[in-house]
């Protein structure tokens, strides 16, 4: 993939791919970003499931505590783990804006 950066080409040039312009991805096969997005959403799903089963406990509705307790915990593990990945990201960001070319 090196010997095919032109040399003399100015920065913000595209870069041409290792497969060429007829790359595709194959089958099965997923970007950070639409990873990223799935568990976003699962994040926000399981926040709402949380939030369902409070209102069921408050109504009167629920059948167990138990169950109620479970999809908080399972709520507050993803919004953690969620940070987590955030201020990994911005990390790992920030040491790329240090590094010295």
């Amino acid at each position: 993939m090196i010997d095919r950066i032109p040399l003399g080409a100015p920065m913000g040039m595209p870069v041409p791919s290792a497969g060429g312009p007829s790359e595709t991805k194959p089958a099965g096969t997923r970007t950070f970003g639409e990873m990223l997005k799935d568990a976003i959403n699962q994040a926000e799903a399981t926040q709402q499931r949380a939030d369902q089963e409070a209102m069921k406990l408050v109504s009167g509705e629920a059948e167990n505590l138990h169950d109620v307790v479970i999809a908080a915990e399972e709520a507050s593990l993803m919004l953690t783990l969620a940070v987590q990945m955030r201020n990994r990201a911005v990390e790992a960001y920030q040491e790329l804006m240090r590094t010295q070319i």
